[in-house]
């Protein structure tokens, strides 16, 4: 929590640093809640993940981030939807976009799979996103994702290198994929750590 609280006034030191309450009472309005059987307070503090966090966040390229621009970063990741039961108990949606129209959702049936990628230039901010009806998130999917994203990024953002980063899922760590980034003259990749998930908030979004 005191790490966040510093992050995000290190991002605009005008600002004041926010209260632990008021990051806590943002989270609920954002209904942002930690997953249940979550590992990452069990697994963060332990001797070789603290390492693991120090030398990602201090130490340059190609070890970790330290030496590179936040507005060349952009974070990539994943999620399926399904809607699986109905349950007007639980959650929360705004009333306008209530899911209650009969015989239109296919419960149980089908699914969305979505990838997302977006960066961290504050000035300029920008997000890629796909959305797959079929076929789940696999290698080939993926690359074409990669692929599309990368002639985005030669037609709207030219002559940026930018350096991409994701979880360590399998197909992420494909030859294929890494040599597509590179082989388009982009900085170079990043796995991030599995522990600190709040520093990450494309990942909290999409749980």
């Amino acid at each position: 929590m005191d790490e966040f609280r510093v992050y995000i006034h290190n991002r605009n030191p005008a600002v004041n640093t926010y209260s632990k309450s008021q990051v806590i009472r943002d989270e609920h309005r954002l209904s942002l809640w930690l997953k249940v059987a979550s590992s990452t307070s069990d697994e963060e503090y332990r001797p070789r993940n603290l390492h693991k966090r120090n030398r990602y966040w201090g130490q340059a390229f190609p070890h970790g981030v330290n030496n590179q621009d936040t507005r060349d970063m952009i974070h990539i990741d994943e999620a399926q939807f399904k809607l699986q039961s109905q349950d007007y108990k639980r959650d929360k949606v705004t009333r306008q976009m209530r899911c209650d129209a009969q015989c239109k959702y296919k419960k149980g049936a089908g699914a969305v799979s979505l990838i997302m990628g977006i960066s961290g230039d504050e000035q300029n901010p920008f997000e890629f996103s796909k959305q797959y009806s079929s076929g789940g998130n696999n290698c080939w999917q993926f690359y074409n994702y990669m692929a599309a994203f990368i002639e985005w990024l030669n037609t709207n953002r030219p002559g940026r290198a930018c350096c991409f980063t994701m979880d360590n899922l399998n197909i992420h760590k494909s030859p294929i994929i890494l040599d597509l980034v590179e082989d388009a003259g982009h900085i170079g990749w990043f796995f991030e750590l599995r522990i600190g998930r709040a520093m990450d908030p494309l990942s909290m979004c999409l749980t």
